[in-house]
């Protein structure tokens, strides 16, 4: 044949796509996402992310009714191309982090913050890939310091049904003295260079970059920094304040249960109590007051848990113990008998004679020392403490005892 001689068509010139044919002529499918949280329970999209393929073309998401649960939205994307495709969803709303993926043949399991940069890999079938995104719930933070609402002084109702469906029992936590209410951490996003004058000459140094979303789980800041110039503090990755007391607590907990630090499924959250009891290192009376005024503000959350069902156990730290014992003492003082089923006083920053049900051994210079009828708010009352905690009382090495040390010191 005469190479010369023109053809009865044109040639298709489009480059050939990742599976050989040209991006015009392959197969597209429909990825639908649904969500739900680790109890199982069906979640709302309000963003539906977007998906990436290996070309690195983006497909938009939109949302639609999930026909198999009232009230919420499926994820859906249409005419994605047939193959690997790489989901990156922007961590909406806050908190809710995502641990897994299951497709029908597939279940992948990732810790919080993981696939943040790289995305989840879906390989799309043709005519419809269904996956379930599974994410842990939000944290739950109570915030009864005095710019916050009392209107907040109880959980709200997805929060208190999250409570119900996890064993029908609630932790909760009260920090201790001069604690910021703080925020939360954030995930490491690898390393940037910036950079650095010395006189007329520039030079660069790496340092960390972060991802815009918080964190609300633990991090190991030193597994983190491995492999960069630079190192972590606990700050860095933890947040701050009631925040990194949240994190700290709810993690140290969770592995107390069972939790393996990888498979996140089985993790439960807990409920934090932010007060005001950062008066400032020597204001020790002014956080006590504070103290008190969070504990009648516990009294509500108390109070909604009980009408529910659900179970209580109060952990509090230093003087956290004036907040619970407060809310305690008015309960039993109304008659509201074994609200609590434990509660534990680690380090309490309270008298020695602090469950009295006599208030005639009230020592506090205030008369706000003793708490007798706290003790009938809860079924039991455990007290860990340290011989060693000069806080609490003196250190054995010392023979004299704590006032006569005060005393001589004041004296001299």
């Amino acid at each position: 044949m005469d190479r010369s001689t023109p053809l009865p068509f044109e040639p298709n010139t489009t480059p050939l796509g990742r599976y050989g044919a040209p991006a015009c002529c392959q197969e597209t499918a429909r990825v639908s996402l649904r969500r739900t949280d680790n109890l199982g329970r069906p979640r709302r999209f309000t963003d539906p992310g977007k998906l990436r393929n290996v070309l690195g073309q983006a497909y938009a998401g939109h949302l639609r009714p999930d026909p198999h649960a009232h009230d919420d939205a499926l994820a859906r994307f249409d005419n994605v191309t047939v193959g690997h495709v790489w989901w990156h969803w922007p961590e909406n709303p806050m908190g809710e982090h995502l641990i897994g993926v299951d497709t029908i043949s597939r279940k992948q399991r990732y810790v919080p913050g993981e696939i943040l940069t790289e995305g989840v890999r879906l390989d799309v079938i043709p005519g419809e890939r269904k996956a379930t995104a599974i994410h842990l719930p939000p944290p739950v933070i109570l915030n009864l310091r005095e710019d916050a609402s009392p209107q907040g002084d109880r959980l709200s109702p997805d929060q208190l049904a999250y409570f119900r469906a996890n064993g029908n029992n609630a932790l909760i936590f009260v920090h201790g003295y001069n604690v910021a209410h703080g925020d939360w951490g954030r995930f490491l996003n690898g390393d940037r260079r910036s950079p650095q004058w010395h006189g007329n000459t520039r030079s660069f140094s790496r340092g960390p970059k972060w991802h815009p979303y918080k964190a609300t789980i633990k991090q190991d800041p030193e597994a983190l920094a491995e492999g960069y110039p630079f190192t972590l503090d606990d700050g860095d990755v933890n947040g701050s304040g009631a925040h990194n007391w949240a994190v700290h607590m709810e993690y140290q907990l969770n592995k107390a249960a069972g939790f393996d630090g990888r498979d996140w499924m089985p993790y439960s959250r807990i409920i934090t109590v932010s007060w005001p009891g950062d008066t400032g290192a020597t204001d020790f009376l002014q956080a006590e007051l504070k103290a008190m005024a969070a504990g009648r503000r516990l009294v509500p959350l108390l109070q909604q848990l009980q009408d529910a069902g659900v179970a209580v156990n109060l952990i509090t730290h230093s003087l956290g113990a004036r907040v619970a014992l407060t809310a305690l003492n008015i309960l039993g003082t109304t008659g509201r008998y074994n609200w609590v089923d434990h509660l534990f006083l680690w380090q309490p920053a309270v008298a020695d004679n602090a469950l009295s049900n006599d208030p005639e051994r009230d020592v506090h210079p205030l008369g706000l020392g003793v708490f007798p009828a706290a003790y009938k708010a809860a079924r039991q009352i455990v007290v860990l403490h340290s011989k060693k905690d000069g806080v609490l009382g003196p250190d054995e090495r010392f023979s004299n005892s704590w006032g006569q040390q005060i005393a001589e010191n004041v004296s001299s």
